[in-house]
């Protein structure tokens, strides 16, 4: 059984009925080799989405965004994220999250997108934090880091900064989606 005739697009100024008579006529003589056109007769969308962001402080809601975001961040790492996401929704006056700012005409969507984070940046006191879990994994993941592409004495100097309680170290946090 043969599939249905393809339609293909009107150009301006061509009258439809024209060329569905050629398209179809078209379409049943070359039928076998129909696979081979289907790539080569799309055309490609090159469409453009205007969408506005805004920063917000960090709140319990955004756990979930965070977390998600701090899984790429920390990909293939041994990093407690959910422990890391905890610790910075509780310093909610550092950071922001980025969510799509409100926009009145979508009241009829089904899904809530202010509650999508698509982006956060915070700071993390390492100095202040010592001794948590997953802070202390952090530390281990930048040491091992360091010592795999830098000298054994830049790796020393390193430590001693990371484990220096007189003088304050922070780590700057910041993720987003690709595309944002």
């Amino acid at each position: 059984m043969a599939s249905s005739a393809k339609r293909r697009a009107v150009g301006k100024g061509e009258n439809p009925a024209d060329s569905e008579d050629n398209s179809s006529d078209e379409g049943l003589e070359n039928d076998g080799d129909s696979g081979e056109n289907d790539s080569g007769s799309e055309e490609e969308i090159n469409e453009e989405v205007i969408v506005d962001f805004e920063a917000h402080t960090i709140t319990h809601n955004d756990y979930n965004g965070v977390k998600k975001l701090m899984q790429q961040l920390f990909l293939k790492a041994r990093v407690n994220t959910s422990e890391l996401t905890d610790l910075l929704i509780q310093q909610n006056h550092i950071g922001s999250v980025i969510r799509q700012a409100e926009v009145p005409e979508d009241s009829d969507d089904d899904e809530d997108p202010a509650d999508e984070v698509f982006g956060f940046i915070s700071m993390l006191n390492l100095t202040e934090r010592k001794g948590v879990q997953c802070v202390e994994e952090v530390k281990d993941l930048i040491l091992g880091q360091c010592e795999k592409s830098c000298p054994h004495s830049v790796t020393d100097d390193l430590e001693k900064v990371l484990n220096d309680t007189t003088k304050p170290v922070g780590l700057l946090l910041s993720e987003r989606f690709i595309n944002v």
